[in-house]
């Protein structure tokens, strides 16, 4: 749940410029940058589609945090040496 950890951590920073910086430098050091970037894009979209139809509902949060959960599984095995 890293990516829960420093949202709640830049969110909880009273500059804004400091909180953007602490999310970027995150998404930088990432070591799957890019699959990252496609998931939090693409829930960002269904996000926005939910708003804007009026279906969003508490579980939501659920489903974000199991898809970043994911791109954390990923990056970790994907950092493991095989044995």
């Amino acid at each position: 749940m890293r990516l829960p950890a420093i949202m709640k951590f830049s969110e909880d920073l009273t500059d804004p410029g400091l909180a953007d910086t602490a999310r970027a430098q995150y998404f930088a050091d990432h070591p799957e940058a890019p699959l990252l970037a496609f998931v939090v894009n693409e829930l960002s979209g269904w996000l926005q589609d939910r708003t804007r139809l009026g279906t969003q509902a508490e579980s939501d949060k659920y489903v974000m945090s199991a898809a970043t959960n994911i791109v954390n599984c990923i990056a970790v095995a994907g950092s493991r040496d095989p044995d």
